[in-house]
């Protein structure tokens, strides 16, 4: 833009020079052009910037070592010719804390693609912002207000682990009675005992047997499984925590097996814990895990839950202990 400038003045001195050294009507014309012409396109500019608006499209989820591919458009519902913008778009890797800020600049008409590669999987946050649309002539830049940010989930590239030999025992299924009853599709016939709701009567079986028997609720009798994943400082180290650590929880949502996934948290010497029972709430927990930014936890420090069997998910590759 400031070249733009410069080379106005130089044109503007030289037209001004012009009509003072020549008397026709033709020197004062051009100068007068020369000084409408600014006026002229900034009132073009202005006509457009109303309604002005930009707009990233891109893939919401994918996964690491790909190329993330992120469209920008604009929308103005007034537009003559085709308006240069520039604008800062901005890239942050939530896990590692990095952001990378490039300046663009385009046509209103063909908009903008931008390709990134993603190498390693976490929480991608985009960002449009500083956005100004310039006139015809490029001296005047006109700040929109307009801003736009959208995120990327990058995951890590699904791979079949091997399923650890301490996980065989789980595979057994067992029940017990429910504490404080309540809805459940398995029961186990008794005989009535003093105190039993009547509601859990089973009064055609009482019939047959001639005598009282409840239904009582049961539940499944699983070990309480602890899964924790370690922090680690090579991104490609700890893409392969995390990817057999989300493997790990899917496995035992299809086993029917709820269980806690541990992960050091931001403050030195805390956890944070995610419960998962069923595959939404797995899907919180990959988010979370994606979106924060992981650290080591300090040596002798353990706090976390007890738990049947525990499972340390690290880079080198897992081991267990039992609790």
């Amino acid at each position: 833009m400031w070249k733009n400038r410069l080379i106005y003045l130089l044109i503007l001195g030289g037209l001004f020079l012009f009509f003072v050294d020549y008397s026709g009507w033709i020197s004062a014309f051009f100068l007068l052009l020369a000084l409408l012409l600014p006026l002229f396109s900034l009132l073009l500019a202005l006509f457009s910037l109303p309604g002005l608006k930009l707009q990233m499209k891109s893939e919401s989820t994918l996964y690491s070592s790909s190329s993330l591919s992120i469209r920008i458009e604009v929308r103005m519902p007034h537009r003559i010719g085709d308006p240069l913008l520039s604008c800062r778009f901005s890239l942050t890797d939530c896990m590692s804390g990095e952001k990378t800020v490039q300046k663009l600049r385009f046509g209103a008409c063909e908009g903008m693609t931008i390709r990134t590669e993603v190498p390693f999987c976490g929480k991608r946050e985009l960002s449009l912002h500083t956005i100004r649309l310039y006139d015809s002539l490029g001296l005047f830049a006109l700040p929109v207000s307009e801003k736009d940010s959208r995120s990327a989930w990058v995951l890590p590239r699904p791979e079949k682990h091997i399923m650890p030999a301490c996980f065989s025992r789980l595979s057994a299924l067992s029940y017990h009675p429910r504490p404080g009853g309540g809805y459940s599709e398995v029961h186990e016939n008794r005989p009535y005992q003093p105190g039993d709701p009547t509601n859990t009567i089973h009064w055609k079986l009482s019939a047959k047997n001639d005598e009282l028997i409840v239904r009582e609720p049961q539940e499944n009798s699983r070990m309480a499984v602890l899964l924790i994943l370690h922090a680690e400082n090579d991104r490609r180290r700890l893409d392969q925590a995390v990817g057999e650590c989300f493997w790990l929880s899917e496995q035992l949502i299809g086993r029917d097996i709820v269980h806690l996934i541990a992960h050091p948290s931001e403050t030195e010497g805390q956890i944070r814990l995610y419960r998962i029972a069923e595959q939404e709430d797995a899907k919180a927990a990959r988010e979370a895990i994606l979106s924060a930014k992981l650290m080591g936890l300090p040596e002798g420090k353990r706090m976390y839950p007890e738990a049947d069997l525990r499972y340390d998910i690290i880079p080198e590759g897992g081991g267990h202990e039992d609790v």
